[in-house]
């Protein structure tokens, strides 16, 4: 959860034991960014999903039972963590 620049995904995604990666962002335009410059410079065929969408949305029981692993990081500013995270503990 939490596009970043895509460099985790990518990591990821080169070990044997993952098949494939999942990622949910908000922010269309980090996407866009993504998919235009870091994409085509994965070396790998394995499959990268991404869903545009609320993280919050996608952190229930329904959606994560559907990963083996589940890694959320993400932020608008530096003063805006606290809040987020405590949302996903409760």
């Amino acid at each position: 959860m939490g596009l970043g620049i895509g460099v985790l995904p990518y990591l990821w995604l080169l070990k044997d034991e993952v098949d494939s990666v999942t990622v949910v962002e908000i922010n269309q335009d980090v996407i866009d960014l993504f998919e235009k410059y870091i994409r085509p410079q994965y070396r790998t065929a394995k499959k990268l999903e991404i869903i545009h969408g609320d993280a919050l949305d996608y952190y229930n029981e329904d959606f994560l039972n559907q990963f083996d692993y589940v890694y959320v990081d993400f932020w608008e500013s530096t003063g805006d963590g606290l809040g987020l995270y405590t949302r996903l503990i409760k």
